[in-house]
Protein backbone atom coordinates (compact mmCIF):
# COMPACT_ATOMS: atom_id res chain seq x y z
CA UNK A 1 0.00 0.00 0.00
CA UNK A 2 3.06 2.30 1.20
CA UNK A 3 4.52 1.87 -2.33
CA UNK A 4 1.66 2.58 -4.57
CA UNK A 5 1.34 5.89 -2.54
CA UNK A 6 5.15 6.61 -3.25
CA UNK A 7 4.29 5.90 -6.83
CA UNK A 8 1.23 7.93 -6.83
CA UNK A 9 3.56 10.75 -5.77
CA UNK A 10 5.99 10.61 -7.96
CA UNK A 11 4.06 10.50 -10.51
CA UNK A 12 1.94 13.73 -9.65
CA UNK A 13 4.87 15.68 -9.36
CA UNK A 14 5.96 14.45 -12.75
CA UNK A 15 3.24 15.73 -14.34
CA UNK A 16 3.05 18.66 -12.08
CA UNK A 17 6.39 19.50 -13.82
CA UNK A 18 5.72 17.95 -17.25
CA UNK A 19 3.02 20.32 -17.55
CA UNK A 20 4.16 22.93 -16.24
CA UNK A 21 6.96 23.05 -18.82
CA UNK A 22 4.54 22.14 -21.92
CA UNK A 23 1.58 24.49 -21.19
CA UNK A 24 3.42 27.45 -20.10
CA UNK A 25 3.35 30.58 -22.44
CA UNK A 26 6.74 31.49 -23.25
CA UNK A 27 4.97 34.84 -24.70
CA UNK A 28 3.33 36.37 -22.22
CA UNK A 29 2.08 39.38 -23.11
CA UNK A 30 1.80 40.97 -19.58
CA UNK A 31 4.05 44.66 -20.17
CA UNK A 32 6.97 43.26 -17.65
CA UNK A 33 10.09 44.86 -18.94
CA UNK A 34 12.39 42.29 -17.97
CA UNK A 35 16.33 43.08 -18.65
CA UNK A 36 16.93 39.99 -20.69
CA UNK A 37 13.53 38.47 -21.16
CA UNK A 38 12.52 37.43 -25.16
CA UNK A 39 8.78 37.95 -24.35
CA UNK A 40 6.65 40.86 -26.17
CA UNK A 41 7.24 43.56 -23.71
CA UNK A 42 10.92 42.71 -22.16
CA UNK A 43 13.86 44.70 -23.28
CA UNK A 44 16.09 41.74 -24.46
CA UNK A 45 16.08 42.94 -28.20
CA UNK A 46 17.27 46.74 -26.86
CA UNK A 47 19.92 45.25 -24.82
CA UNK A 48 21.63 43.30 -27.40
CA UNK A 49 21.35 46.60 -28.99
CA UNK A 50 23.79 48.07 -26.41
CA UNK A 51 25.86 45.26 -26.17
CA UNK A 52 26.74 45.33 -29.60
CA UNK A 53 27.46 48.96 -29.77
CA UNK A 54 29.63 49.30 -26.53
CA UNK A 55 31.30 45.55 -27.04
CA UNK A 56 30.74 44.32 -23.66
CA UNK A 57 28.28 42.62 -22.01
CA UNK A 58 25.63 44.47 -19.54
CA UNK A 59 26.43 43.77 -15.78
CA UNK A 60 23.98 42.93 -12.89
CA UNK A 61 25.58 44.88 -9.87
CA UNK A 62 23.57 43.31 -6.56
CA UNK A 63 24.32 44.29 -2.93
CA UNK A 64 26.06 47.19 -1.78
CA UNK A 65 27.69 49.75 -3.88
CA UNK A 66 31.18 49.41 -1.84
CA UNK A 67 30.75 45.45 -3.13
CA UNK A 68 30.01 46.04 -6.58
CA UNK A 69 32.66 44.63 -9.35
CA UNK A 70 34.26 47.94 -10.05
CA UNK A 71 36.60 45.97 -12.73
CA UNK A 72 35.94 48.40 -15.93
CA UNK A 73 37.81 50.55 -18.10
CA UNK A 74 38.38 53.84 -16.68
CA UNK A 75 39.33 55.53 -19.80
CA UNK A 76 35.61 55.27 -21.00
CA UNK A 77 32.54 56.23 -19.58
CA UNK A 78 29.71 54.38 -18.70
CA UNK A 79 26.18 53.86 -17.71
CA UNK A 80 24.14 52.75 -14.73
CA UNK A 81 20.03 51.63 -15.39
CA UNK A 82 17.44 51.26 -12.93
CA UNK A 83 14.38 49.27 -14.77
CA UNK A 84 10.74 49.79 -13.85
CA UNK A 85 11.03 50.66 -10.48
CA UNK A 86 11.45 53.00 -7.56
CA UNK A 87 15.26 52.77 -6.67
CA UNK A 88 15.89 53.06 -3.24
CA UNK A 89 19.09 54.83 -1.93
CA UNK A 90 20.98 54.46 1.34
CA UNK A 91 23.42 57.55 2.23
CA UNK A 92 26.24 55.62 0.73
CA UNK A 93 24.70 54.51 -2.30
CA UNK A 94 23.24 57.65 -3.39
CA UNK A 95 26.75 59.57 -2.70
CA UNK A 96 28.91 57.11 -5.15
CA UNK A 97 25.78 57.58 -7.70
CA UNK A 98 25.90 61.28 -7.43
CA UNK A 99 29.69 61.21 -8.08
CA UNK A 100 29.86 58.58 -10.82
CA UNK A 101 27.39 61.34 -12.18
CA UNK A 102 29.41 64.40 -11.75
CA UNK A 103 32.81 62.66 -13.14
CA UNK A 104 30.39 61.68 -16.50
CA UNK A 105 28.88 58.82 -16.10
CA UNK A 106 25.37 58.65 -16.81
CA UNK A 107 21.94 56.68 -14.11
CA UNK A 108 19.33 56.52 -16.72
CA UNK A 109 15.90 55.41 -15.01
CA UNK A 110 13.42 53.64 -17.55
CA UNK A 111 9.88 54.05 -15.71
CA UNK A 112 11.29 54.97 -12.51
CA UNK A 113 8.51 56.48 -10.49
CA UNK A 114 9.45 60.00 -10.23
CA UNK A 115 9.86 60.70 -6.42
CA UNK A 116 10.67 63.27 -4.43
CA UNK A 117 13.99 61.65 -3.30
CA UNK A 118 14.84 61.08 -7.15
CA UNK A 119 14.12 64.91 -7.52
CA UNK A 120 16.35 65.42 -4.73
CA UNK A 121 19.17 63.06 -5.90
CA UNK A 122 19.25 64.95 -9.00
CA UNK A 123 18.47 68.42 -8.26
CA UNK A 124 20.80 68.53 -5.15
CA UNK A 125 22.88 65.43 -5.18
CA UNK A 126 21.14 64.13 -2.26
CA UNK A 127 18.11 63.33 -0.58
CA UNK A 128 19.31 62.34 3.20
CA UNK A 129 19.38 65.45 5.41
CA UNK A 130 22.75 66.33 6.38
CA UNK A 131 21.64 66.00 10.16
CA UNK A 132 21.47 62.01 9.64
CA UNK A 133 20.46 59.20 7.25
CA UNK A 134 16.68 59.63 7.88
CA UNK A 135 15.06 60.65 4.44
CA UNK A 136 14.04 64.15 3.90
CA UNK A 137 10.41 64.73 5.47
CA UNK A 138 8.39 64.74 2.20
CA UNK A 139 5.87 66.38 3.03
CA UNK A 140 7.75 69.76 3.59
CA UNK A 141 9.47 69.12 0.10
CA UNK A 142 6.09 68.09 -1.28
CA UNK A 143 4.67 71.34 -0.38
CA UNK A 144 7.55 73.84 -1.26
CA UNK A 145 8.17 72.20 -4.73
CA UNK A 146 5.83 70.01 -5.93
CA UNK A 147 2.29 71.83 -5.07
CA UNK A 148 2.77 74.74 -7.33
CA UNK A 149 2.40 71.88 -10.31
CA UNK A 150 -0.18 69.40 -8.40
CA UNK A 151 1.90 66.71 -8.67
CA UNK A 152 2.11 65.64 -4.68
CA UNK A 153 5.32 62.90 -4.94
CA UNK A 154 4.11 62.52 -8.54
CA UNK A 155 4.65 64.44 -12.15
CA UNK A 156 0.75 64.77 -13.22
CA UNK A 157 -1.13 62.37 -15.36
CA UNK A 158 -0.35 62.73 -19.23
CA UNK A 159 -3.44 64.77 -20.81
CA UNK A 160 -3.35 62.94 -24.38
CA UNK A 161 -5.96 60.78 -24.64
CA UNK A 162 -5.40 56.60 -23.72
CA UNK A 163 -6.12 55.12 -27.37
CA UNK A 164 -4.02 51.89 -26.94
CA UNK A 165 -1.03 53.60 -29.02
CA UNK A 166 2.25 56.22 -27.97
CA UNK A 167 3.64 57.93 -31.08
CA UNK A 168 7.54 58.82 -29.73
CA UNK A 169 9.85 61.25 -31.53
CA UNK A 170 13.38 61.66 -31.22
CA UNK A 171 13.80 65.64 -30.50
CA UNK A 172 17.20 65.79 -32.35
CA UNK A 173 16.63 63.53 -35.05
CA UNK A 174 13.30 63.48 -35.61
CA UNK A 175 13.53 59.42 -35.97
CA UNK A 176 9.88 58.11 -34.79
CA UNK A 177 8.26 54.76 -33.12
CA UNK A 178 4.85 53.91 -32.71
CA UNK A 179 4.05 51.53 -29.74
CA UNK A 180 0.74 49.91 -29.79
CA UNK A 181 -0.26 48.07 -26.59
CA UNK A 182 -1.42 44.73 -28.39
CA UNK A 183 -2.28 41.49 -26.96
CA UNK A 184 -1.49 37.83 -28.24
CA UNK A 185 -4.21 38.31 -30.99
CA UNK A 186 -2.63 41.59 -31.92
CA UNK A 187 -6.02 43.60 -31.56
CA UNK A 188 -5.29 46.91 -30.20
CA UNK A 189 -5.61 47.42 -26.52
CA UNK A 190 -5.92 50.51 -23.90
CA UNK A 191 -2.67 50.96 -22.34
CA UNK A 192 -1.51 49.19 -19.14
CA UNK A 193 -1.94 51.22 -15.39
CA UNK A 194 2.63 51.45 -15.84
CA UNK A 195 2.09 53.54 -18.81
CA UNK A 196 -0.53 56.11 -18.13
CA UNK A 197 2.17 58.55 -16.93
CA UNK A 198 3.67 58.26 -20.01
CA UNK A 199 4.50 61.43 -20.45
CA UNK A 200 4.77 65.27 -18.74
CA UNK A 201 4.24 68.71 -20.25
CA UNK A 202 6.96 71.03 -20.93
CA UNK A 203 5.87 73.75 -18.36
CA UNK A 204 6.13 71.16 -15.44
CA UNK A 205 9.94 70.39 -16.07
CA UNK A 206 10.18 74.02 -16.65
CA UNK A 207 9.04 74.35 -12.92
CA UNK A 208 11.33 71.74 -11.99
CA UNK A 209 14.77 72.03 -13.05
CA UNK A 210 17.32 75.33 -13.98
CA UNK A 211 18.22 73.30 -17.02
CA UNK A 212 17.26 70.09 -19.08
CA UNK A 213 17.19 68.89 -22.37
CA UNK A 214 14.62 66.68 -23.92
CA UNK A 215 15.08 63.38 -26.05
CA UNK A 216 12.04 62.76 -26.96
CA UNK A 217 8.78 63.66 -26.75
CA UNK A 218 5.03 62.44 -27.98
CA UNK A 219 4.47 62.58 -31.74
CA UNK A 220 2.32 66.27 -32.56
CA UNK A 221 2.59 67.07 -29.06
CA UNK A 222 5.88 68.79 -28.81
CA UNK A 223 5.81 69.71 -25.34
CA UNK A 224 4.39 66.35 -24.07
CA UNK A 225 7.87 65.17 -23.23
CA UNK A 226 8.53 61.24 -22.68
CA UNK A 227 12.20 61.83 -21.77
CA UNK A 228 14.86 64.01 -20.64
CA UNK A 229 18.32 64.24 -19.17
CA UNK A 230 19.23 66.51 -16.91
CA UNK A 231 23.00 67.46 -16.65
CA UNK A 232 24.94 67.29 -13.31
CA UNK A 233 28.77 68.33 -13.10
CA UNK A 234 30.23 66.51 -16.03
CA UNK A 235 27.47 63.67 -16.44
CA UNK A 236 23.70 63.61 -16.35
CA UNK A 237 20.56 62.00 -15.16
CA UNK A 238 18.05 60.60 -18.10
CA UNK A 239 14.66 60.09 -17.06
CA UNK A 240 12.31 58.16 -19.62
CA UNK A 241 9.01 58.00 -18.64
CA UNK A 242 7.64 55.38 -20.68
CA UNK A 243 10.26 52.74 -22.50
CA UNK A 244 7.57 50.80 -24.35
CA UNK A 245 9.39 51.43 -27.56
CA UNK A 246 12.25 50.10 -26.41
CA UNK A 247 10.60 46.44 -26.03
CA UNK A 248 10.75 43.37 -28.43
CA UNK A 249 6.95 43.84 -29.53
CA UNK A 250 8.01 47.37 -31.09
CA UNK A 251 11.50 46.49 -32.14
CA UNK A 252 10.12 44.09 -34.40
CA UNK A 253 8.53 46.39 -36.44
CA UNK A 254 11.74 48.05 -38.71
CA UNK A 255 10.30 50.92 -38.69
CA UNK A 256 11.07 51.65 -35.30
CA UNK A 257 14.89 50.58 -35.12
CA UNK A 258 16.19 53.65 -35.64
CA UNK A 259 14.07 55.16 -32.67
CA UNK A 260 16.10 53.16 -29.97
CA UNK A 261 19.03 53.27 -31.74
CA UNK A 262 18.77 56.97 -31.85
CA UNK A 263 18.21 56.80 -27.66
CA UNK A 264 21.23 54.66 -27.11
CA UNK A 265 23.13 57.54 -28.28
CA UNK A 266 22.89 59.70 -25.59
CA UNK A 267 24.30 56.91 -23.64
CA UNK A 268 28.45 56.29 -23.35
CA UNK A 269 29.74 54.00 -25.19
CA UNK A 270 31.67 52.36 -22.02
CA UNK A 271 30.42 49.28 -19.22
CA UNK A 272 26.33 49.24 -18.99
CA UNK A 273 25.39 48.50 -15.47
CA UNK A 274 22.14 47.47 -13.71
CA UNK A 275 21.64 48.72 -10.18
CA UNK A 276 19.50 45.73 -8.47
CA UNK A 277 20.44 47.41 -4.94
CA UNK A 278 17.03 47.53 -2.80
CA UNK A 279 18.29 48.37 0.40
CA UNK A 280 16.01 50.06 3.54
CA UNK A 281 18.34 52.95 4.04
CA UNK A 282 21.27 51.92 5.87
CA UNK A 283 20.13 49.14 7.86
CA UNK A 284 21.57 46.53 5.12
CA UNK A 285 24.97 47.45 6.16
CA UNK A 286 24.29 46.70 10.13
CA UNK A 287 25.01 43.42 10.94
CA UNK A 288 22.68 42.83 13.31
CA UNK A 289 19.72 44.29 11.17
CA UNK A 290 16.89 41.87 10.31
CA UNK A 291 16.40 43.52 7.07
CA UNK A 292 19.12 42.56 5.20
CA UNK A 293 18.21 40.69 2.22
CA UNK A 294 18.96 36.73 2.70
CA UNK A 295 19.39 34.25 -0.24
CA UNK A 296 15.56 32.71 0.47
CA UNK A 297 14.83 36.49 -0.45
CA UNK A 298 16.66 36.54 -3.35
CA UNK A 299 15.92 32.58 -4.91
CA UNK A 300 12.03 33.78 -4.45
CA UNK A 301 12.46 37.02 -6.10
CA UNK A 302 13.12 35.41 -9.63
CA UNK A 303 10.45 33.65 -11.02
CA UNK A 304 12.18 30.80 -12.55
CA UNK A 305 14.42 30.22 -9.31
CA UNK A 306 11.22 30.23 -7.40
CA UNK A 307 9.46 27.55 -8.89
CA UNK A 308 12.67 25.30 -8.69
CA UNK A 309 12.64 26.21 -4.60
CA UNK A 310 9.34 24.70 -4.97
CA UNK A 311 9.51 22.05 -6.68
CA UNK A 312 12.36 21.20 -4.15
CA UNK A 313 10.87 21.80 -1.22
CA UNK A 314 7.48 19.63 -2.26
CA UNK A 315 10.04 16.63 -3.13
CA UNK A 316 11.88 16.37 -0.38
CA UNK A 317 8.48 16.68 1.81
CA UNK A 318 7.03 13.94 -0.09
CA UNK A 319 10.14 12.26 0.44
CA UNK A 320 10.29 12.82 4.15
CA UNK A 321 6.68 11.22 3.97
CA UNK A 322 6.53 8.22 1.99
CA UNK A 323 10.51 7.27 2.51
CA UNK A 324 11.71 7.73 6.15
CA UNK A 325 10.76 4.74 7.37
CA UNK A 326 13.25 1.58 6.53
CA UNK A 327 11.93 -0.66 3.58
CA UNK A 328 14.38 -3.55 4.09
CA UNK A 329 14.33 -6.16 5.98
CA UNK A 330 17.10 -6.10 8.78
CA UNK A 331 20.27 -8.22 7.83
CA UNK A 332 22.13 -10.09 10.58
CA UNK A 333 25.58 -9.22 10.92
CA UNK A 334 27.58 -13.09 10.82
CA UNK A 335 30.92 -12.56 11.50
CA UNK A 336 33.26 -14.46 8.86
CA UNK A 337 34.64 -17.65 9.98
CA UNK A 338 38.20 -17.54 11.57
CA UNK A 339 40.92 -19.22 8.72
CA UNK A 340 42.05 -22.17 10.66
CA UNK A 341 44.19 -23.47 8.11
CA UNK A 342 47.38 -21.77 9.32
CA UNK A 343 46.88 -23.30 12.86
CA UNK A 344 46.02 -26.79 11.41
CA UNK A 345 49.53 -26.65 9.36
CA UNK A 346 51.06 -25.26 12.94
CA UNK A 347 49.77 -28.19 15.00
CA UNK A 348 50.49 -30.94 12.24
CA UNK A 349 54.00 -29.64 11.79
CA UNK A 350 54.46 -29.80 15.74
CA UNK A 351 53.71 -33.47 15.85
CA UNK A 352 55.64 -34.43 12.90
CA UNK A 353 58.53 -32.84 14.19
CA UNK A 354 58.13 -34.47 17.51
CA UNK A 355 57.45 -38.08 15.79
CA UNK A 356 59.85 -40.98 16.29
CA UNK A 357 62.18 -41.89 13.20
CA UNK A 358 60.63 -38.90 11.09
CA UNK A 359 63.38 -36.18 10.79
CA UNK A 360 64.71 -37.40 7.49
CA UNK A 361 61.43 -37.25 5.88
CA UNK A 362 60.84 -33.99 6.96
CA UNK A 363 64.20 -32.98 5.48
CA UNK A 364 63.27 -34.85 2.30
CA UNK A 365 59.82 -32.36 2.22
CA UNK A 366 62.14 -29.46 2.61
CA UNK A 367 64.22 -30.43 -0.39
CA UNK A 368 61.48 -30.82 -2.85
CA UNK A 369 60.43 -27.07 -1.70
CA UNK A 370 64.15 -26.22 -2.09
CA UNK A 371 63.86 -27.94 -5.37
CA UNK A 372 60.89 -26.08 -6.34
CA UNK A 373 62.05 -23.01 -5.66
CA UNK A 374 65.66 -23.05 -7.01
CA UNK A 375 63.58 -23.94 -10.51
CA UNK A 376 61.42 -20.73 -10.24
CA UNK A 377 64.21 -18.30 -8.88
CA UNK A 378 67.05 -19.71 -10.81
CA UNK A 379 65.59 -20.67 -13.94
CA UNK A 380 66.93 -24.56 -13.37
CA UNK A 381 65.76 -28.26 -14.08
CA UNK A 382 64.74 -28.72 -10.30
CA UNK A 383 68.12 -31.04 -9.78
CA UNK A 384 69.88 -30.93 -6.98
CA UNK A 385 73.26 -31.40 -8.18
CA UNK A 386 76.93 -30.15 -7.68
CA UNK A 387 76.23 -27.86 -10.36
CA UNK A 388 73.70 -26.17 -8.71
CA UNK A 389 75.76 -26.82 -5.36
CA UNK A 390 78.83 -24.50 -7.03
CA UNK A 391 76.32 -21.78 -8.50
CA UNK A 392 74.94 -20.79 -4.92
CA UNK A 393 78.45 -21.01 -3.04
CA UNK A 394 79.62 -18.28 -5.75
CA UNK A 395 76.49 -16.25 -4.90
CA UNK A 396 76.72 -16.99 -1.47
CA UNK A 397 81.25 -17.06 -1.14
CA UNK A 398 80.82 -16.83 2.55
CA UNK A 399 78.46 -19.31 3.49
CA UNK A 400 80.11 -21.88 1.25
CA UNK A 401 80.66 -24.39 4.31
CA UNK A 402 76.76 -24.25 5.19
CA UNK A 403 76.01 -24.56 1.42
CA UNK A 404 78.52 -28.15 1.24
CA UNK A 405 77.03 -29.10 4.29
CA UNK A 406 73.20 -28.72 3.34
CA UNK A 407 74.02 -30.50 0.16
CA UNK A 408 75.84 -33.66 2.42
CA UNK A 409 72.62 -33.39 4.46
CA UNK A 410 70.75 -33.96 1.78
CA UNK A 411 71.94 -36.57 0.71
CA UNK A 412 72.14 -38.43 3.80
CA UNK A 413 68.56 -37.97 4.54
CA UNK A 414 68.17 -40.07 1.87
CA UNK A 415 70.98 -42.66 1.73
CA UNK A 416 70.84 -43.30 5.83
CA UNK A 417 67.56 -41.64 7.20
CA UNK A 418 68.06 -43.66 10.73
CA UNK A 419 70.70 -41.86 11.36
CA UNK A 420 69.45 -38.30 10.67
CA UNK A 421 68.51 -36.45 14.00
CA UNK A 422 66.66 -33.45 15.15
CA UNK A 423 69.91 -31.44 15.17
CA UNK A 424 70.48 -31.94 11.70
CA UNK A 425 67.07 -31.17 10.73
CA UNK A 426 67.39 -27.69 11.92
CA UNK A 427 70.13 -27.14 9.88
CA UNK A 428 68.62 -28.25 6.91
CA UNK A 429 65.74 -25.69 6.91
CA UNK A 430 67.80 -22.42 8.61
CA UNK A 431 70.36 -22.87 5.65
CA UNK A 432 67.65 -23.03 3.03
CA UNK A 433 65.70 -19.97 5.25
CA UNK A 434 68.99 -18.04 4.58
CA UNK A 435 69.21 -19.22 0.85
CA UNK A 436 65.34 -17.96 -0.09
CA UNK A 437 65.92 -14.94 1.89
CA UNK A 438 69.87 -13.45 0.13
CA UNK A 439 69.53 -15.03 -3.23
Amino acid sequence: MKNNAVIYVVLALAVAVIAYFLLRSEDHWYYGLDKEGETPYDLGMYHELIEARNGTDIEMQIGPIEDWNWDMDSNKLGTIAFVNRQPFFDSIHEFVLDSMVTAGHVVVMYESTYSVRIHKLITTGSSFDKRDTAVVDSFTVESNLFQPVQALNFLPLSVLENTGEIHAVNAKTKSASTFNHAQSNDTIDELPQALVRYSVHKNILDTLYPEYEVITHVSDFEDEIIGWKVPRGNGYYIILLAAPHLTNYCLSNPDNFQYASDFTMELPSGFYWFDAYRPKYDKDRNPNSSDQRSPITFLLSYRSLRWAWFVLVGSLVAFLIFRTQRRQRVIPIINRPKNQTLEFAKSLGILQSKSANNHASLALEIKLQFAQWCKTRMRRNGKIDNQLRDTLKVMLPEHSGEIESLFYLFNKAELHPEDFNAHELNKVYSVTRYIYNHV
